[in-house]
């Protein structure tokens, strides 16, 4: 799971703010991100099933592995933009779901 705070390098997961890991159990994983300052985010969840630390793509360049943005932005022909997946952080708890995807 990857947070941004702006579209510079988004949804790359090395220009991320802060990143994490997380176990999947009974199909849901949840990470909390702590000491955020009130403002404009945006969250990439990658699924990687083999544990290689990248995005795997088949010959047709169609994600292999499952993945997600915040405000389940639509990632067609490429991921989304920042302001797609962008969303207010206000200066108490939040909840931000998102829904995977995978192809067969």
């Amino acid at each position: 799971v990857a947070l941004f705070a702006s579209s510079a390098g988004f949804p790359r997961r090395e220009s991320a703010l802060r990143g994490q890991m997380a176990r999947i159990a009974g199909g849901r994983a949840a990470v909390t991100f702590h000491d955020l300052r009130p403002g404009i985010y945006a969250v990439a969840v990658l699924h990687d099933e083999n544990d290689n630390q990248k995005m795997d793509f088949n010959f047709l360049g169609m994600p292999l592995e499952g993945y997600g943005f915040s405000n389940d932005a639509a990632a067609l022909f490429g991921p989304p933009s920042f302001a797609s997946a962008a969303f207010r952080l206000l200066p108490r708890p939040s909840v931000v779901s998102i829904s995977a995807r995978y192809f067969p």
